[in-house]
């Protein structure tokens, strides 16, 4: 039988609500997986290299503050709880710092951009952990019901596909609308920071916390130490595992996929269609998802969909420059249905593996458990799969574009001066052409000529000036195109198949979710260990990995 919270009644209001955050959580996140580092490496003219280090350097402050943040949000003490005084604590910082991230700077030299953009970044990740960390522990917090608690896990992934749907159509369209793609990059990120920051403001007034009846407060924990702990959860050990490869693939494939439509189908313009099929797909299937999970148990429906998305992606490798648009649609729309569940079920584990440490503790550490999930999420995102990216598109030989044109000062000191070798110099100055105040790059340049400069200006570590220089996109070698594919293919699936087999080791069930939680009412209330039935031992210890006399302390 369910346990169902009777103090407060959940209702639809209070659901869009909470979902609202999510926003916020799934829209900027997408944003940046899919668009920051074509426009870091495109727009801005960084070596890729740096433009990977950028996010993964970030992940060293983000290390300590995400857990950080656990740690205080569930012992924060104000009138408005412990965690819903930090929505509005976050509102001008998510709308400052997602800008900042897409504010073109003038730098000429590639350690002045670097640290700039290090910074916007720090910015951002600190932001979003001082929003996320106490929304997510929220779901705990709200409800004790099984089906309650998947229910605002739902509308939380319907806002988060929305706003990544939105993001999806309008980004590209919306850069596009200007001349000059650094004013619409910046008009991206002063738009949708708005959009990002305003809606957690209806947040907090739509949600509540259920009273804490077991306050950790005034327990004097290191907050590591209180961090370590909580992987002596087998539950949250299998959890995380499941989240890490889910998201994990889901990035590395978002962060391929701009790259390998233009560079290696030739499809550029499928961009938008593609998302749209994608994240679309994703919020249809969501219903469905939800209801497997109330039936069979979340990891049930965690299998169906990674096995969905692992066999969209082998047939995504089939696709050529000529496949059919309605093949490519169909293939996205495969994609869509499996990722689905990757990207809800993990989010709706959150407050079940707390349940899980309730039992082991005797204490509610839903912040704790919110704060290792956000951190997780940066370090495959910053740490791993851009790092990654850009590393991989280094070896494998990917050219970034070229300036379209130069001033003379440009073209004299910052160019030529620079060039040792005669005939680099040579093949420079018969690519630009003095034209109106410029030098311009000639209309008649071959794809080959216009590699070689791209090589010279690597030679003499010249990425161009800022967002504010207009770029010749190159055509990439055959020997780049073929391993880009291989990457986009083989790399995602990778992530896929160890989440997947993580996933048949979980046992949170609807059915032993309702024993677990009628056994830490029953020790509340005073019940003895000793009369614990066997059924339920057996569930405790297969959910917590520990024997059942060591538990709730």
């Amino acid at each position: 039988m369910e346990i169902k919270d009777q103090i407060r009644p959940l209702k639809i209001r209070n659901c869009l609500a909470y979902g609202l955050g999510d926003l916020y959580g799934g829209g900027s996140f997408f944003i940046i997986s899919t668009f920051a580092m074509y426009y870091l490496i495109a727009i801005v003219g960084m070596n890729p290299l740096l433009a990977g280090l950028i996010p993964g350097l970030g992940k060293v402050w983000d290390s300590v503050s995400d857990p950080l943040m656990g740690y205080i949000s569930d012992r924060t003490k104000s009138r408005f709880g412990r965690r819903r005084v930090y929505f509005l604590i976050a509102v001008i910082p998510i709308a400052l710092s997602f800008t900042m991230i897409w504010m073109p700077v003038a730098f000429s030299s590639q350690i002045s951009l670097f640290l700039y953009y290090f910074f916007a970044y720090l910015f951002f990740y600190t932001t979003s952990t001082l929003a996320m960390v106490p929304y997510s522990a929220l779901s705990a917090e709200m409800t004790r019901g099984f089906k309650e608690r998947n229910k605002l896990t739902g509308f939380r992934m319907f806002f988060s596909l929305f706003a990544t749907l939105l993001a999806g159509v309008l980004a590209q369209p919306l850069i596009y609308l200007f001349d000059d793609p650094k004013t619409g990059h910046l008009a991206l990120g002063v738009i949708f920071g708005l959009f990002f920051a305003i809606p957690w403001i209806f947040l907090f007034l739509g949600t509540w916390e259920l009273p804490v009846d077991n306050d950790t407060g005034p327990e004097k924990v290191h907050f590591l130490k209180n961090f370590i702990s909580i992987f002596k959860n087998r539950s949250f050990r299998i959890h995380i595992t499941m989240y890490i490869f889910a998201y994990g693939a889901m990035d590395i494939m978002m962060a391929w996929l701009k790259f390998y439509l233009v560079d290696y189908l030739d499809r550029g313009g499928f961009m938008t269609i593609g998302l749209g099929s994608i994240l679309i797909t994703q919020i249809l299937v969501l219903p469905l998802y939800i209801a497997i999970s109330n039936r069979r148990g979340h990891a049930f429906s965690f299998k169906i969909g990674l096995t969905i998305w692992g066999a969209a992606m082998i047939l995504f490798s089939l696709h050529t420059h000529y496949s059919p648009m309605i093949f490519l649609i169909l293939n996205c729309i495969m994609i869509g249905a499996g990722m689905g569940a990757g990207v809800i079920i993990p989010y709706q584990l959150l407050p079940f593996v707390t349940d899980v440490d309730e039992m082991i503790t005797g204490r509610k550490r839903a912040g704790t458990y919110s704060g290792s999930m956000s951190l997780i999420r940066k370090l495959i995102q910053g740490a791993v799969v851009l790092p990654l990216l850009g590393l991989l598109l280094a070896i494998i030989g990917y050219l970034g574009p070229i300036p379209e044109k130069f001033t003379p000062e440009q073209f004299s000191e910052e160019i030529l001066s620079r060039i040792s070798d005669p005939l680099s110099k040579e093949k420079i100055e018969s690519a630009f052409l003095f034209t109106d105040g410029f030098f311009q790059l000639s209309s008649e340049v071959s794809h080959d000529l216009k590699r070689d400069i791209r090589l010279i200006l690597d030679d003499i570590d010249y990425k161009g000036v800022g967002g504010g220089q207009k770029k010749i996109d190159l055509k990439q070698s055959s020997h780049t195109l073929s391993w880009m594919k291989i990457l986009f293919i083989l790399c995602p699936i990778a992530f896929i198949g160890t989440g997947l087999f993580a996933s048949f080791s979980f046992q949170i069930t609807p059915e032993n979710h309702s024993i677990l939680m009628h056994e830490i009412e029953r020790l509340k209330s005073g019940g003895l260990k000793e009369n614990a039935q066997e059924e339920t031992i057996r569930v405790c210890e297969l959910l917590t990995g520990q024997e059942y006399g060591g538990l709730y302390r």
